[in-house]
C-alpha cells in the first residue's frame, strides 16, 4: 500500500503539466520506464522505475512489493562526474530518507555511496516515533559497456552483506531493451537474478 500511494503521488505530480509543458517551461522530459521481476538480499518481487529528467538532472521513482522511494539526483555538482542525491520513502511500511553521492572518474569505474535513517526498525518492519540507523551501502562498477556491467556491492542492512553481480542492457527494438542482472550475495551463500525491461517514453 505505501508503494502504491508513493507512486500515485509521483504521477500526480507529473500529471500537474502536460509533456509539452513540463519541457518548455521547465526543461523536464520522461526518459523511460522500467519493469521487472527478481530478487535482491533485501526484496524480491515486482519493481517499476520512473525516470525524469531536467537538464542534466534526474528524478526517479522506484516502486516494489516491500520498497518505494524516490530520489532526485543532481549531476557534475560543482565537480564533473560527481552526482549527488537525495532520496526518501518506505521499507516494509517504515519511513526513510538519505543522501547518496557517486563519481566516476573514468568512463570504466564508478563509485556510489548511499546511507539513510528510518523512524523505527526497518529490519523488523516496525515504524517508532525515533532515528535509527537505517542502511549504508557502498559500490563500486566497472562499466564495460551498456550491454555488461561487473560490480561489487557492500551493504550493511541488519548484518553485513557483501555482492558480487554483473548487470546489462539487450536492445530489442528502438524504445525497447531487455534488462538482466545477475549477484551473488555471499553472506547467504544464494544467486539472485533479476529480468526485466527498459520502455523509451516518445516525448
Amino acid at each position: 500500500m505505501k508503494s502504491l500511494l508513493v507512486l500515485l503521488t509521483l504521477l500526480l505530480l507529473l500529471a500537474t503539466k502536460s509533456p509539452t509543458d513540463l519541457q518548455a517551461q521547465e526543461s523536464f522530459s520522461f526518459e523511460y520506464i522500467t519493469i521487472g521481476q527478481g530478487e535482491s538480499p533485501i526484496a524480491s518481487g515486482l519493481d517499476i522505475g520512473v525516470y525524469v529528467s531536467r537538464d542534466e538532472d534526474i528524478l526517479v521513482g522506484s516502486f516494489g512489493s516491500t520498497k518505494a522511494y524516490v530520489l532526485y539526483q543532481w549531476n557534475n555538482f560543482g565537480v564533473r562526474g560527481l552526482s549527488v542525491s537525495g532520496s526518501a520513502g518506505f521499507f516494509s511500511g517504515v519511513p526513510w530518507a538519505g543522501p547518496r553521492l557517486t563519481y566516476q572518474p573514468h568512463k570504466y569505474l564508478k563509485l556510489m555511496v548511499w546511507s539513510g535513517v528510518t523512524a523505527g526498525d526497518a529490519v523488523a518492519g516496525e515504524m517508532a516515533p525515533r532515528v535509527e540507523f537505517g542502511f549504508f551501502q557502498t559500490d563500486i562498477q566497472f562499466p564495460v559497456s551498456k550491454y555488461f556491467t561487473p560490480g561489487f556491492s557492500y551493504l550493511e542492512f541488519g548484518g553485513d552483506i557483501y555482492l558480487p553481480y554483473a548487470t546489462g542492457l539487450v536492445p530489442i527494438s528502438g524504445t525497447l531493451n531487455g534488462l538482466w542482472s545477475v549477484t551473488y550475495d555471499v553472506t547467504a551463500e544464494t544467486p539472485m537474478f533479476f529480468i526485466g525491461v527498459s520502455i523509451s517514453l516518445p516525448w
